[in-house]
């Protein structure tokens, strides 16, 4: 059979149009191949982002605990491919975890040194004062009297008590700020008015002074409390903080009842 030259031309149509189709449909599965490519592509981007990221968290983390225990170093932390093997290399370096979790144990269970001044206060029932390191009792009864609550004397008379109660002890010394505001709190707990406190001036040696021999340094006066000079040098006055005054400090005769706080040196 022959074909004449119109059968050859549609046949040579028929076959271009037929490669046009058959590029076209390559086309597309050679985009969408393309695309799913990028896609994986963007995910793997993405999951080695992560793993940067959680690799660098991990290598904080494994710095401090070079920094805290020196053992570990950069080198072997370099070859860690993995969490899993991170975890082990640290194990590793830091030899038995449960003997080092036991001596941070035994570290916090070490006892501190006695305290002794603490447990002095703690056999005489005194109060203890760890800003200080000194002890203090507030005497709640006149041991001569138990129906009589408020044992109130004499400046002379409570510096007396505190010695019978302790050999190292006498009037309170208030030598700073922060002892003023204990000695604040003590008066309002027990309801304390007026107390003797360590401080007097005498006849024979005008200016006050403190039962230890020292003048000076921190006072807390109540304004226009202190008399005049000449009044010193006739009679004995001695010092009281009062409630009323608001826990300021006052200048009276030795000889008014008050009540007092006691101290261990």
């Amino acid at each position: 059979m022959k074909m004449n030259i119109f059968d050859v031309k549609d046949l040579n149509e028929k076959n271009q149009e037929l490669l046009f189709t058959n590029f076209s449909i390559f086309q597309k599965l050679t985009n969408e191949k393309i695309n799913i490519i990028e896609s994986n592509l963007t995910d793997l981007k993405v999951a080695i982002e992560q793993q940067h990221t959680i690799q660098t968290d991990l290598l904080d983390k494994i710095k401090k605990l070079e920094e805290e225990k020196g053992q570990i170093t950069l080198t072997n932390l370099n070859h860690a491919k993995s969490t899993e093997e991170t975890l082990k290399a640290i194990e590793k370096n830091l030899g038995d975890k449960h003997k080092i979790l036991d001596e941070i144990d035994n570290l916090k269970n070490v006892s501190k040194p006695p305290n002794q001044k603490f447990e002095i206060c703690s056999n005489l029932n005194w109060t203890y004062n760890e800003n200080t390191g000194t002890c203090y009792k507030v005497v709640e009864f006149d041991v001569t009297n138990w129906m009589v609550r408020s044992h109130e004397t004499s400046w002379s008379g409570a510096r007396e008590n505190c010695r019978n109660l302790s050999e190292s002890a006498d009037l309170v010394i208030i030598d700073s700020r922060s002892k003023q505001n204990f000695i604040r709190s003590i008066m309002h707990e027990y309801l304390l008015d007026d107390i003797w406190i360590g401080y007097r001036n005498t006849a024979r040696e005008v200016g006050f002074v403190w039962i230890d021999g020292t003048r000076g340094g921190y006072s807390n006066w109540n304004t226009g409390s202190k008399r005049k000079r000449s009044d010193y040098e006739n009679s004995e006055f001695c010092v009281k903080v009062s409630y009323g005054s608001n826990y300021m400090w006052n200048d009276v005769e030795c000889g008014e009842k008050n009540r007092y706080i006691c101290e261990i040196y």
